[in-house]
């Protein structure tokens, strides 16, 4: 007499199909566009350090994007990451030296 109560065992994939995986950026191009922001908001502190570490993370995501390692998802943030960390070097440097300046020009300035 046959066992009614057993389930057949569920169907093999087939292996033509393989399973949807979302594409995300990588953390480090995240990490890229967020030190490009900061470098340009507080460019007057820290913008030329942030800007450095940005650029040269930037230029790391790019070089695994380029490998195949990375999503090319991420290809856009590092791009705008490495752009904002440019400008917030160029702006940190222009502040600094007007600072310079307008100190040469008056030595009572900090008195």
């Amino acid at each position: 007499m046959a066992d009614f109560n057993q389930m057949p065992p569920p169907p093999v994939p087939d292996a033509t199909t393989a399973p949807y995986v979302e594409e995300k950026a990588s953390g480090l191009a995240i990490t890229t566009l967020i030190l490009g922001i900061a470098s340009c908001t507080i460019c007057c502190y820290m913008g030329f350090i942030t800007g450095i570490i940005g650029i040269i993370l930037g230029i790391i995501e790019k070089s695994k994007i380029n490998a195949g390692e990375h999503s090319e998802k991420g290809r856009g943030m590092s791009t705008w990451g490495i752009i904002l960390s440019v400008a917030g070097i160029f702006v940190f440097i222009i502040v600094w030296v007007v600072w310079a300046i307008a100190a040469a020009n008056n030595p009572n300035m900090f008195r």
